[in-house]
């Protein structure tokens, strides 16, 4: 990449700077009024050990379309204290932490070695009682794999035992062990554009969307923490800063403000910059995860102007601005400067994730400025000078060796993007990806160039009057810039390979343009990519069919092995994959067959008469069982199943998904103890299903015969 030509070097050059009132970083960092942060409680005082229960993205689940803010702390609070593990036994059903015969108080003579002879203390009654002896402590706290000591901590009468008297060192490394970039972010890479459940049939449908797996992350971590916190044992800086980077990773602002302002006073400890970036990220990305809170980040007027309103729709309560300068509420540009300030009063050392986070802040509210002061600042990054004069006239961006705290990482490229994206300057973020990735030798992930591609279809998509009078048609870009946008990804020196979400994003924007042919061919590649998916899964498919044939070879330590789980987490982002591919083509597909423009000379017979039934026979196991569309003289109806079967039933595209949506089942529980017997049965199950399937399949069979009449006429 280092002899990449720029992204954007034919781009266009009418760059618009917004007014802000923070022209610099040394403004705002040293002469900006910050507000005084909330008052920490008096330290000698006792601090009640049971926290409420953070309320994660309940905005999704409250009836009115409007509530204020305090309503809606009331609301969550009183649900919260209503029935403490509500969430957890609604969203994530399984065997909560119990402290019934659990010593109190915790001991740090107590050594690890000691806890398996103790385990009988816990759950003496316990099914899972007979693994006590076979689970070993120190190598799982050697190991550290997440997936084994969260199942250990949750399950397993040693581990609730391990929570309440364990010395803080063994409990710090078994508590940071339960990583959420293992256990929630590959997670919400694959769910971000997912929906809940499939469009074909139920099964194509994953159970845990990303607003369910947050939220069961989120109350693991918290019953973790309470029940250490039961035991009355002290809690470590390490634990509160892993705590508040879970906070941050699900966008749950009330559990990190729970952290930073009542158990951090109370057990005397000074947070450190590890600790501050986790909260003001927390603050940056709360509310953020819902599916209407992801497409309602652009810095518009509109958005703008509700989110400063004390009465908005509940999609925008993540976090408030105050683009008139007359609101009397903390917003989060406030917020963001406010713990800026406090870093460098303390003279703590800044990151690169300390600057991502307070330019995401500043962006979001509308001022792009900010982090365009924040680059040239910190890596010397002149985004004005780049516009007007070549890189080779200008000063190189500072260097910074590997493993320094401020060497720009994916995080600064996906932060470049989504502040330029959300301020409407798509042209900006091409040119200053392609820059910063090139200067500091970076490879780009899927996921920025995800973003990128959405970011400047949401900035090409036409605008009606209306939204127009919103500020919303602010940096508009021509359709066609979607279709050169993905000749430049997918062509030297990048080459990169068309992910699901791009693809789709093509696909809707050569319809906008009208450009059906081009339309059709798109969906066609994305259905040979399906199929190779489906390739795939049926390899894994018969992988962990014959696996199952020896579960106790799959065994280590009393639980199942890491090479296991390896090879689990390859599957389900795989299956994830493929669903969410799936449900993108569904819908791409039924928005062709929708469309009724008939522009072009002879075009309402070549293509509603002849083009689009051939379509709808090649993509049918997509589609509904009924398909309407309109003609040039009317409209007509179309049952592609005429015996009301789904295509399930007939079609091995979906007898691989529906086998792998069973392994999917047994391998998305949390506990490694009943996965190992539910893996036991796997092979029957999938036997069960087969042989029902070939049952319904015999049954359509005689029914075509008898409708046909075969049976009567002799017809072989």
């Amino acid at each position: 990449m280092q002899t990449a030509l720029p992204l954007v070097r034919s781009a266009r050059n009418a760059l618009i700077p917004s007014s802000s009132r923070i022209p610099h970083i040394s403004y705002h960092i040293l002469c900006k009024a910050d507000q005084p942060r909330k008052a920490r409680p008096n330290r000698g005082s006792q601090q009640q050990q049971i926290r409420q229960r953070s309320a994660v993205l309940h905005a999704a689940d409250f009836n009115p379309s409007f509530q204020t803010e305090s309503e809606a702390e009331k609301t969550c609070s009183a649900r919260d204290e209503s029935s403490p593990y509500e969430l957890d036994s609604f969203f994530n059903p399984r065997t909560t932490l119990q402290a019934d015969g659990v010593p109190q108080a915790s001991d740090p003579s107590v050594s690890t070695a000691t806890i398996n002879d103790n385990a009988q203390l816990v759950g003496a009654n316990d099914a899972q009682a007979s693994t006590s002896s076979e689970v070993s402590i120190a190598p799982l706290l050697e190991e550290a794999n997440a997936d084994r000591i969260l199942s250990w901590l949750e399950f397993h009468p040693a581990g609730r035992l391990f929570i309440h008297s364990a010395n803080e060192n063994d409990f710090d490394r078994a508590f940071c062990a339960v990583d959420p970039a293992v256990l929630l972010e590959p997670f919400k890479q694959a769910l971000w554009h997912a929906r809940g459940q499939g469009v074909a049939g139920d099964a194509l449908r994953i159970h845990k969307s990303l607003v369910v797996c947050v939220r069961s992350f989120a109350q693991t971590i918290d019953n973790l923490l309470v029940a250490r916190q039961d035991s009355g044992a002290k809690l470590t800086l390490p634990v509160c800063r892993h705590a508040l980077k879970c906070a941050a990773v699900v966008g749950d602002r009330r559990m990190a403000d729970h952290i930073w302002e009542k158990i951090m006073p109370t057990h005397n400890l000074e947070p450190d910059i590890g600790c501050y970036n986790a909260y003001m990220e927390a603050h940056v990305f709360n509310l953020g995860l819902g599916q209407a809170a992801r497409t309602s980040f652009r810095a518009t007027k509109r958005h703008l102007t509700l989110r400063s309103e004390s009465k908005r729709p509940k999609h925008l309560w993540g976090y408030s601005t105050d683009p008139t300068g007359s609101n009397t509420k903390p917003t989060l540009k406030l917020s963001a400067l406010a713990l800026f300030q406090e870093i460098s009063d303390k003279g703590l050392a800044t990151t690169e994730e300390t600057f991502t986070n307070l330019m995401v802040a500043l962006a979001r509210t509308g001022d792009i400025n900010g982090p365009e002061s924040i680059l040239k600042s910190v890596w010397n990054i002149d985004v004005k000078l780049l516009e007007s004069f070549d890189e080779e006239e200008i000063q190189s961006p500072t260097f910074y060796p590997d493993g320094h705290p401020l060497r720009p990482t994916s995080k600064m490229l996906w932060t470049v993007v989504h502040c330029y994206g959300v301020t409407s300057h798509a042209y900006k973020a091409w040119s200053l990806l392609d820059y910063i990735s090139r200067n500091y030798a970076l490879d780009i992930p899927d996921h920025v160039w995800n973003e990128l591609v959405e970011r400047t279809y949401v900035l090409s998509v036409r605008k009606s009057a209306v939204k127009r009078s919103q500020g919303q048609a602010e940096g508009q870009v021509p359709l066609a810039e979607i279709e050169r946008l993905y000749q430049i990804l997918t062509d030297e020196p990048y080459n990169i390979q068309s992910t699901p979400i791009i693809s789709n994003l093509l696909a809707r924007s050569y319809q906008q343009r009208r450009l059906r042919k081009k339309t059709v061919h798109t969906l066609r590649d994305s259905d040979k990519a399906m199929k190779d998916q489906i390739k795939k899964l049926q390899i894994m498919n018969r992988a962990f069919k014959d696996l199952t044939q020896q579960t106790s070879a799959l065994m280590d330590n009393g639980m199942l092995s890491r090479s296991f789980l390896q090879l689990r987490h390859k599957f389900q982002m795989l299956y994830m994959t493929a669903r969410l591919q799936l449900d993108l083509i569904t819908v791409q597909a039924h928005r062709i067959i929708r469309e009724d423009d008939f522009a072009g000379s002879g075009a309402e017979t070549t293509w509603s008469r002849i083009k689009l039934p051939n379509f709808i026979e090649q993509l049918c196991h997509y589609l509904h069982q009924h398909v309407d569309y309109k003609t040039s003289t009317g409209r007509v109806r179309l049952n592609i199943r005429p015996d009301g079967r789904s295509p399930l039933l007939e079609s091995d595209f979906y007898d691989t998904i529906e086998e792998s949506h069973m392994i999917w089942n047994i391998l998305n529980n949390q506990n490694l103890f009943e996965m190992a017997s539910d893996l036991e049965r796997l092979p029957r199950e999938l036997d069960l299903l087969k042989n029902s399937r070939r049952k319904r399949h015999l049954t359509k069979l005689e029914g075509y015969q008898s409708i046909s009449g075969f049976e009567d006429s002799g017809v072989d």
